[in-house]
């Protein structure tokens, strides 16, 4: 069948897609922050597994070409496709072989690399598993700019002012040398000189965006001078930080030129007794790169190159570690219930909008709550609370039991939206004399007054 269109892309697929599939992918080819694409066509079936869809614009062609290997994430799991100039010449043994071997591939090199890549690479994690980091660290670090770097475009802004150049959580997906990862970039928690409610909402956007929780955390540190500064934020994030956090941490160090010729990043951090500390305590797990001048290099050791595979095989370990799981405690999953009720109810209303809008949609109506619910809760308790494993919210501290309180009454909220009754719930909990009891109904009490007042 041949395809009218005039800048054709040339997707390779796994299997043969569903009707729906193929319309969830028409829209994230046509959302340039996800894939680089714009405005399209639908898709046409050219070839076993093979589809055609034509932009208007040349620009997002190339750009969607230029990416290469592309991930979806679907509500029944991620869909990996290749997207290529062209078909590839018919023949049983290249249909036999694995995708990103295909000789049709525009840039070949990048494949080879990929290929020879993978060989040392752990066989416990597929591609196509997404891979949520959180991304933390003081002002300045170069978060932002790390981000830019994996991920090979300038998906978060950077610039040279003195405050915390991350002025708001971002969320940015994408495949690195083959592995599918969303990193959720955050502005400077621990040393920022924003309002307490501008960055309270942003640490509730970090959890939204993270649920049903992030598989690592990866704490940002800076080649170069260890200052008083320095110690005071990472002694701040070594107490917000419980065991089992820690579980999930790696440290990473930017500004590797700074790194004396010949010294590798395990010697640099050998010469702090805290830096040695830490590391430590994220099981000895540590990386470096450099933003700027090691995308050239001819010396191994000081190339991104070398650097980007030697992290993601740590970002693996670390998840393999953990059995495949994520972080999560309470409060996470509170969130992740919320989001999910609310996409069925958003499918249910407006049938009609597609799959990201409402998400999106979803994701500003759970953020709206709960900065309801945790309206008397500062940044420090909300943040400590979110990276100390839940332990707090278990605590009898008056103020963690005020985040308990907005958690139980999340969950007492959806409960009686189910129901179709908030009231109904309200009693049947006072019912019971307990002390969870209690709290549940005081939580009940206070997400219905708020939930009514926010609808």
């Amino acid at each position: 069948m041949e395809v009218t269109g005039q800048y054709c892309v040339y997707l390779m697929c796994d299997s043969v897609l569903a009707d729906e599939t193929k319309k969830k992918l028409q829209t994230y080819l046509s959302i340039r922050r996800k894939s680089g694409g714009g405005e399209c066509g639908p898709l046409t079936a050219v070839a076993d597994n093979y589809y055609c869809v034509a932009f208007k614009e040349q620009k997002d062609q190339q750009e969607v070409l230029r990416r290469c290997k592309h991930t979806v994430e679907l509500s029944d799991g991620p869909l990996v496709f290749t997207a290529t100039d062209s078909l590839p010449t018919p023949s049983s043994s290249q249909k036999s072989q694995p995708a990103e071997q295909s000789a049709t591939m525009k840039d070949s090199g990048f494949i080879q690399h990929n290929i020879k890549s993978t060989r040392s690479r752990s066989k416990s994690l597929a591609n196509d598993f997404t891979r949520r980091i959180v991304v933390l660290g003081k002002t300045g670090v170069g978060k932002s700019s790390l981000a830019n770097t994996l991920l090979g475009e300038n998906v978060c802004q950077t610039d040279g002012s003195a405050v915390s150049r991350t002025s708001r959580c971002q969320a940015e997906s994408g495949t690195v040398n083959g592995r599918s990862i969303k990193l959720i970039d955050t502005p400077g928690f621990f040393d920022t000189k924003r309002s307490e409610e501008v960055m309270k909402e942003e640490i509730v956007k970090c959890i939204i965006e993270s649920t049903p929780g992030p598989h690592v955390f990866m704490i940002v540190l800076r080649v170069g001078k260890y200052t008083k500064q320095e110690k005071e934020i990472i002694d701040k994030m070594t107490e917000y930080f419980s065991e089992e956090t820690l579980r999930f941490a790696i440290v990473l160090f930017t500004y590797g030129d700074q790194l004396p010729e010949g010294t590798t990043i395990e010697e640099f951090v050998s010469k702090s007794k805290d830096l040695n500390e830490l590391v430590k305590k994220c099981g000895s797990r540590c990386n470096v790169i450099d933003n700027k001048y090691w995308k050239h290099g001819e010396d191994e050791y000081r190339s991104n190159k070398f650097h980007v595979e030697k992290l993601l095989n740590t970002i693996d370990k670390t998840i393999e570690e953990n059995g495949g799981k994520h972080y999560t405690h309470e409060m996470l999953e509170a969130v992740s219930r919320e989001l999910e009720e609310e996409q069925k109810r958003l499918k249910q209303e407006s049938p009609n909008l597609l799959p990201a809008e409402i998400q999106e949609k979803a994701k500003a109506v759970v953020q709206e709550k709960w900065s309801h619910y945790l309206l008397r809760v500062s940044k420090e308790v909300l943040l400590k609370t979110f990276l100390s494993g839940g332990n707090n919210l278990m605590g009898d501290d008056p103020v963690f039991l005020a985040i308990k309180v907005g958690v139980t009454g999340a969950i007492a909220a959806a409960a009686a939206r189910q129901a179709g009754s908030a009231g109904g719930v309200g009693a049947s909990v006072k019912e019971d004399d307990s002390t969870e009891g209690r709290a549940v109904a005081e939580g009940a009490v206070v997400a219905g007054e708020e939930s009514a007042a926010i609808k």
